[in-house]
């Protein structure tokens, strides 16, 4: 069993990596090969529904699998942090499948797309 002994934020350096490069691999199986929101054929990037965002996952897998220590530090079990962001990237109802402009649209902090604007294929 694997672990990390430290604080949160010292965690999240160390996963946010790990978890970003997950993503494309456990989404392959899912993507249409058309954008969901332009229906252009392209190479498609897995976008986290808002709300459902990368640091969010983070926070519940290690809320999931971390016991606190003393003070700010805690014993996280890896193994059950992986399962958790394996199980959230795993169902594709957590993730749109867009484009690249579309997602770069969609994931701007003045973004007004509108989750009403896509089309599940």
């Amino acid at each position: 069993m694997s672990r990390f002994i430290g604080t949160f934020n010292e965690f999240k350096r160390y996963v946010n990596d790990y978890v970003k490069n997950q993503v494309p691999v456990l989404t392959k199986k899912f993507k249409p090969g058309k954008c969901e929101r332009c229906g252009r054929p392209a190479i498609l990037d897995a976008a986290h529904k808002r709300g459902r965002g990368r640091d969010i996952i983070i926070k519940e897998a290690f809320d999931a699998a971390s016991v606190l220590i003393s003070g700010n530090v805690y014993d996280v079990d890896m193994d059950i942090f992986s399962q958790y962001v394996y199980q959230e990237h795993s169902n594709p109802n957590n993730l749109w499948f867009l484009c690249r402009a579309c997602h770069r649209e969609y994931d701007a902090k003045n973004s007004t797309i509108q989750e009403s604007e896509f089309k599940r294929i």
